[in-house]
Formats: structure tokens, sequence, C-alpha cells
């Protein structure tokens, strides 16, 4: 065996233990290097030269591979894949455009008082609309997109973009948010399994827990809910109530037509952006969604809701009767949607034609 391929098979010893191939690539170059200029210097013996060489490269191994053991090989590659991407650029909210847009003056402080009244405005003066998944559009959920269709350009949306909206918000202001996920039970069995499509905030406010949730189309409570079980809390609208099963079961329930009614159960599990893209692109994308088949709005002014389903526009006035009425074609849906809706619509060349193929 050969000096130097001796020198390497010691080399390789030494890498093989650590599991750095790279290592012994680098290596191999320098204990090359190293041996020939050992070569020339004549005054040192064959054995001299080769402890001497043994040693380098003995040294060069052991120390390549302390170097390689202290970073993680799959983390190295994503973090030089990431620094090679442009990141896009962090965006925040323009936190008093959103209080203009919903007439709250400032100053506003992390407090319940604050809460009640960003909510009571919110759900007074944005609208619940699914426009984009009836046009086939899949809302962006990142926090400019978001603000701009329901701050800047008169839009309203869904509870995925309303409440991402409240919580950053709601951050903005200094309050600490949870960010919940919900599965619908309206008009459901109360043991029924659904998906979590639903996205609501819990919210730390004068020492207590807060339910706010400022998406739930027609029936969405407008005030914040106290986490405490079974117990009738007032809203500026209908009584609302928590029911706690366990500590994975809470369920949310409005009292209409002389019954409590469960709108959706959930759990205090903190939701991260990852899971609402997934309820989102169901939400917004499959045959069977609602929002993708048919036309939804509402609004919750004070004294009164306000709801459109496909055709059928009806106004419920807190203690009288709801006042039904059906539109016949897309200028007089169109009408409702701006007038009491609020809504600017928008320019899509598909959307007479939709409201046109809507049911009667």
């Amino acid at each position: 065996m050969g000096l130097e391929q001796g020198i390497h098979q010691r080399l390789d010893t030494h890498l093989i233990v650590g599991k750095r191939g790279i290592s012994r690539v680098r290596c191999r170059v320098h204990v090359q290097a190293r041996f020939r200029n050992i070569h020339t210097r004549k005054s040192i013996n064959l054995q001299g030269r080769q402890d001497a060489v043994a040693n380098i490269a003995t040294a060069m191994a052991r120390r390549a591979g302390r170097r390689m053991r202290r970073v993680n090989p799959v983390t190295f590659r994503n973090k030089r894949k990431r620094s090679m991407q442009q990141e896009p650029p962090i965006e925040s909210i323009d936190l008093q455009a959103y209080l203009e847009r919903i007439g709250v003056g400032t100053p506003v402080a992390p407090n319940l008082q604050t809460l009640r009244a960003i909510i009571t405005a919110h759900v007074a003066t944005i609208p619940f609309e699914n426009l984009d998944p009836f046009l086939g559009i899949s809302p962006a959920l990142d926090i400019a997109s978001v603000q701009h269709k329901l701050v800047h350009d008169g839009r309203g949306g869904y509870c995925f973009e309303h409440n991402r909206l409240l919580s950053d918000a709601l951050r903005a202001i200094g309050f600490q948010v949870t960010d919940l996920a919900a599965r619908v039970l309206w008009g459901l069995a109360e043991d029924a399994i659904t998906a979590r499509t639903h996205m609501l905030l819990r919210v730390e406010a004068d020492g207590k827990s807060w339910l706010a949730d400022v998406g739930f189309g027609g029936n969405t409570p407008t005030a914040p809910l106290e986490f405490i079980p079974d117990t009738e809390q007032a809203t500026p609208h209908e009584p609302f109530r928590l029911i706690h099963r366990d500590d994975s079961d809470w369920r949310s329930q409005l009292f209409a037509a002389d019954a409590w009614q469960t709108l959706y159960r959930f759990d205090t599990q903190p939701q991260f952006p990852a899971d609402y893209r997934v309820g989102n692109w169901w939400t917004s994308t499959h045959p069977g969604s609602h929002f993708v088949t048919g036309l939804t709005a509402a609004r919750a002014p004070a004294g009164r809701r306000l709801t459109l389903r496909n055709r059928e526009f009806t106004i419920r006035t807190l203690g009288g009767a709801a006042e039904r009425r059906t539109l016949h074609d897309a200028r007089e849906i169109r009408a409702v949607l701006q007038r009491e809706f609020l809504i600017r619509l928008p320019n899509n060349p598909k959307l007479d034609a939709q409201l046109d193929r809507l049911p009667g």
C-alpha cells in the first residue's frame, strides 16, 4: 500500500465515523497538497514524512468532523435555499385606516370597551360576502390582500378574511389574541363531524377570555362572548351562550326561533396560517361548498340583520317579523348588494351571468 493511499485510508476512517462525505473531499485536497510539500523536504526521512502526513490527515479529519457535526445538513440546505430566494416584505395592518373604515375613533386601548366597540362597528360596516368564491376566485389571506379588499376597496369577505383582519387589528392595539378554528354545525345534528372551516378568535381583555367572531354571516355574534359555560350573554342583537362539554369541546349557540341553536363547535388549540389556507382552499374551490355554488351576504347594523341567500333578501328587525323579498334579475341583485350591503362590486365580466343563473 502506497504512502499517500495509506494516509487517505486513515483520513476516510475518521470521516466515515463522522459520516461527512463533503468534508472527506475537502480534506483529501488539503492532504494531497501537504503531502507534496513534505516530500520535497529532503531533510525528513521516510518515516518522518509518513508520520507528519498521517498526523496532518488525522487532525484535519477530526477537525472537519467536529465542524460538520455542528450543522444539520438538511437545515443547512434549507437555509441556503431560503437565502437564495428573495423574501417578500413583511406587511402589517394599517390600523388607522381600519378604524376609519369601521368608524371607530381613537385613541383605542386593549380593554373590553374597545373590543366591544370594534366588533359592533365591524359587523355593521364591513359586509360578509362570498363574491370571490362565487366567481371562481380563491381569496388571498395575507394581511396586505385582506386589508386592500376589505378596508381600501369597499368589499367584504368571509370568515377567514374578516377574522384575519380583526386579529391583526387587535394585536396592533395590544390585545393578546389566539387564532382558533371551528367545525360548523349550523343546520346539522349536534354529533355531526365536519371539517374545521371556520375561523374565530380568543381575546384576552380585562383579565378574562372572550370569543370574538365577526365572520359567521347572518348569525355573527355582534359582541364578544365571555368564556364562561352555559350562561346566556346579551349582544346588541340576539342572546348567545357558550356550552362547554369537555376540554376539547366548546359550542357557540344562538337563541332564535324560541330555541337554542348551535352555530359551531371548537376547542382552544391555537391555529396557524397553514391551517386556514387548507380550509380556505376547500371552502372557496370545492364544488360541494355553498360558497362556490351560491351567493351569500350579510350585515348587522344597529337593530337589524340583513341577509341575502341567492335571490332571497331578508331584513330581520329585533323583536319584529322578518321581511323577505325575492330578487328577480342581476340588476336587482346588484342594487341590493350595493345599497343594503354597502359592497363596491368587483369589475368582473362574469358577475351578471352568474347572478342570473342563481336559483329562484
